[in-house]
């Protein structure tokens, strides 16, 4: 028998240098965004009540707050790495994210959210908007802190905000999921200390349905 490859871990480098960023920013009192939240998507053919061929699930969980690292100038919305409050780096994407229950006629779609969730995403406003975060793997967070945790704390603390990016970028490379923040894999809590480590399917989960996005 093959001996499985063990997962590779967050090296100490890559903690330090989150933690530092983290403390930085607490330190400079740099604003966080709060309206964090973190997605999964699952799509079925199989038929659903009312006469739907398809059933697409979103469950969303409040994620932490987290600090812009880059910003990407090439994409409509504010999209980029980030540092979240538990110093772990992070994809964000503002998103908005219905609330509403509508249905098309073809498609079911059921969207749950983790506990606080519904109503944290209720305060999202042109001036706050929310944002849908997922973490990065360790290898491509070693690259990000290594490129830009320096130069962004330094932008962050002087007022400049978080450094300008493009998405074409060729350091850190970008997974093929990342640009949806909607991940079909199992759900895994941002860090063990992570609020958001409970499943959101739990007793407290309010279910709506919405149109599909």
């Amino acid at each position: 028998m093959v001996p499985a490859t063990p997962r590779r871990g967050r090296s100490l480098a890559e903690r330090a240098a989150a933690e530092a960023f983290a403390y930085v920013m607490h330190r400079c009192r740099v604003r966080q965004h709060e309206l964090a939240a973190e997605a999964w998507i699952q799509a079925t053919g199989r038929p659903v009540a009312g006469g739907t061929s398809r059933e697409v699930v979103r469950r969303y969980r409040v994620a932490p707050p987290f600090w812009a690292v880059t910003v990407e100038i090439d994409e409509p919305v504010p999209t980029g790495y980030g540092v979240n409050a538990h110093a772990v780096v992070i994809r964000y994407a503002q998103r908005d994210i219905p609330l509403s229950t509508e249905a098309d006629g073809f498609t079911s779609v059921r969207t749950e959210f983790g506990p606080g969730c519904r109503d944290l995403l209720g305060r999202a406003s042109t001036a706050f908007p929310a944002f849908l975060c997922e973490t990065v793997p360790p290898a491509q967070a070693q690259e990000v802190a290594g490129t830009y945790l320096i130069d962004a704390a330094l932008s962050q603390a002087e007022g400049r905000g978080p450094l300008l990016t493009t998405s074409a970028s060729a350091t850190p490379q970008r997974g093929a999921a990342v640009s949806f923040l909607e991940c079909s894999s199992a759900w895994r809590p941002s860090s063990p200390r992570s609020s958001t480590g409970r499943s959101p399917a739990g007793s407290s989960t309010k279910t709506t349905t919405s149109s599909l996005s």
